[in-house]
């Protein structure tokens, strides 16, 4: 992505034909009000095709909300018009045949060089004040109150500011870990599924509350995520690693702030360790270290 596409920066003014044949500028379409963007591969991609599906069904709470949306496809203008129509989508779709946004934009793709996609999917979404604890009270029209319920308690971000820590800090262990953003689905070469003995889980044992998987990061750490939605504590068998290798903590979601999560290069080690401890309704991560084994922590 470009250096100066920043939080708080100006996104520029882009002006593409929409799916009629009409130039249309971005700001045009955005008036007073948020937009939102998405950059779409050809209408013949089924991935697409699903995600606008759900993205059409979810437009009546964007659009109450008074947020506008655009999709910007590769497509001609006369197959935009069945991508739009296909999907049941109301806003506006523009046309990029030559990728000139993405190019512009320095948007890499990295993982499907035969079809090409703009930009990785599968983004988390969070509802704003979900890092704070806040809430509506239950009430999914807040949106036509003016009152507590629709009202942002800024005060929240002080008495859960252990809450808002966690969150900023696990979009940066996101962002740090292409294996967590890639594009493609795992394979078997990509990921490996755990029961806590170590064993292949049972996935038609109901009872089962809890399991494991390794990410292999090939050029970049192996991750191993546990997660235990049981009630009682379980004890995960680790993977062994060669002896240049060892694994540390990143993250653990049964601990106390400032231990629940810590920042890249100050994770603590669990060299000689072949066990971890998992308390109820609680999930953890390792990560692998391949620098100097003896690191002070």
């Amino acid at each position: 992505m470009r250096s100066d596409i920043v939080p708080g920066g100006i996104f520029p003014d882009y002006e593409l034909p929409d799916h009629t044949g009409k130039l249309r500028k971005l700001s045009e379409l955005q008036g007073e009000d948020p937009l939102i963007l998405t950059l779409a591969r050809d209408h013949y991609c089924p991935k697409e095709h699903q995600q606008h599906l759900e993205l059409a069904a979810f437009y009546p709470k964007l659009a109450v909300a008074y947020t506008q949306i655009a999709t910007i496809a590769t497509d001609d203008h006369h197959t935009l018009q069945e991508f739009r129509a296909s999907v049941g989508a109301e806003w506006t779709f523009l046309s990029d045949p030559d990728r000139t946004i993405q190019k512009d934009l320095d948007i890499q793709e990295y993982t499907d060089p035969e079809h090409n996609p703009m930009i990785p999917h599968r983004v988390p979404m969070l509802l704003g004040g979900d890092e704070c604890r806040r809430t509506l009270r239950g009430n999914n029209n807040a949106y036509c109150q003016d009152n507590e319920v629709s009202w942002f308690d800024w005060s929240l971000l002080e008495k859960h500011k252990e809450i808002q820590r966690f969150t900023r800090g696990m979009i940066a262990f996101r962002c740090a870990h292409h294996v967590l953003r890639r594009e493609s689905f795992y394979t078997d070469e990509d990921i490996k599924w755990f029961a806590p003995n170590g064993a292949t889980p049972d996935w038609a044992d109901q009872r089962q509350k809890s399991f494991a998987c390794l990410i292999l990061g090939q050029t970049e750490p192996d991750l191993f995520l546990m997660f235990n939605a049981g009630t009682r504590t379980v004890d995960f068998a680790i993977p062994a690693l060669p002896t240049s290798k060892i694994w540390r903590l990143a993250v653990d979601t049964s601990r106390s702030a400032p231990d629940d999560f810590f920042d890249a290069g100050k994770e603590p080690s669990m060299q000689g360790q072949i066990g971890f401890r998992l308390e109820p309704r609680s999930s953890a991560i390792l990560l692998t270290d391949g620098g100097e084994v003896l690191r002070d922590n």
